[in-house]
């Protein structure tokens, strides 16, 4: 009898340890699916901001040729804008801008340029 109820426990315990054993095993399966899931977004992603940082840096490639003179070609409303804009900061600052020095820079956009979109933008004209 004793040995019966040995055996019955020895069962018993056998059977809760498989039990948790499943359980865990499916848990971990899960888990490294959706690691591998998780590494699979990542990857993309990087590939996306890869792909980002080099469409950005195509664009401030072409950005560090313009000129003032480039953006208003055969546009001679921008122009008369752009030459407003100036008077009204020169008469502001008290300052001669009709060199039109300032207005980019090998890095980036000035102060005076960014004043100009402004303008430009307050009046509504399309570029």
């Amino acid at each position: 009898m004793n040995f019966m109820n040995f055996r019955a426990k020895l069962e018993g315990i056998q059977n809760g340890i498989m039990g948790n054993y499943e359980s865990a095993h499916k848990h971990i399966s899960n888990s490294l699916k959706q690691i591998d899931s998780s590494i699979k977004s990542l990857t993309k992603l990087k590939e996306e901001m890869q792909k980002w940082d080099t469409f950005m840096s195509r664009a401030v490639t072409k950005s560090e040729g313009l000129t003032i003179r480039k953006l208003t070609h055969g546009n001679p409303e921008i122009r008369d804008l752009i030459k407003s804009a100036e008077e009204s900061e020169k008469s502001v600052r008290g300052t001669d801008t009709s060199s039109g020095v300032g207005l980019t820079t090998g890095s980036g956009v000035t102060e005076k340029a960014v004043s100009l979109f402004y303008a430009i933008r307050m009046r509504k004209s399309p570029l």
